[in-house]
């Protein structure tokens, strides 16, 4: 209900902070709209797009397939602008290439509750903001504001989170790849160190359209 609002102060926004910041999240239910969305932002004005998957939402065969079609629709939109030197930021492609140019970055990878935390209304500290519970469940909390941060359990968290996966350990990509992010794992799979097959999907489907892009443009 807040659109038609926001649409209209997205120039008085521009103007003043012209590389602000724009999530996106892409549902099956309108991934068809992927592309045009992107391309709406853009003529908008905004440089600076960061474009996630509700990886818990019921992505079939059907809109996983409508999805490889957006990426390599995608790939199009970002190799035209870039030859026009147009300069913009797009998530799921600029990081695929930072990660191929770079080679695997640790400081990019999740680092669960080592580079941040979330704090509950009652002042339990937990490892990321998907992890707060305000409660009795207080199975992912590492402290609290009273007492400070429990190291033990701090580090028992990251490790578990941190630890190589089984179904990864032979994966070409799997340096490249956001099979690290703990609180992901836990949303659709229940389990830190566990990865959801429609993540394992999705990098397999992007990076070699992120690749064949890259090698155009190089």
């Amino acid at each position: 209900g807040t659109w038609s609002l926001i649409d209209q102060r997205a120039g008085r926004l521009l103007e003043r902070l012209p590389y602000s910041p724009v999530m996106m999240t892409v549902c099956p239910e309108t991934v068809g709209l992927y592309c045009d969305s992107v391309e709406y932002l853009l003529d908008k004005g905004f440089r600076y797009i960061i474009c996630s998957l509700n990886y818990a939402g019921a992505w079939s065969d059907r809109t996983i397939r409508q999805l490889e079609k957006q990426y390599e629709r995608l790939a199009k939109i970002y190799e035209r602008r870039i030859r026009r030197e147009e300069k913009f930021f797009l998530s799921p492609i600029d990081s695929k290439l930072q990660g191929h140019i770079h080679g695997p970055c640790r400081k990019d990878r999740c680092e669960l509750g080592i580079r941040q935390v979330s704090v509950s209304p009652s002042g339990d500290i937990f490892p990321c903001v998907q992890f707060v519970k305000d409660g009795t469940d207080k199975t992912f909390a590492i402290g609290h504001v009273d007492t400070g941060i429990n190291s033990a359990a701090q580090q028992r968290l990251f490790k578990l989170s941190d630890t190589e996966k089984a179904a990864c350990v032979s994966c070409a990509i799997k340096d490249r790849c956001n099979n690290s992010c703990g609180c992901l794992n836990l949303q659709t799979t229940g389990s830190l160190n566990t990865v959801s097959p429609v993540l394992c999907a999705h990098e397999r489907m992007l990076i070699p359209i992120v690749d064949q892009l890259g090698n155009r443009l190089y």
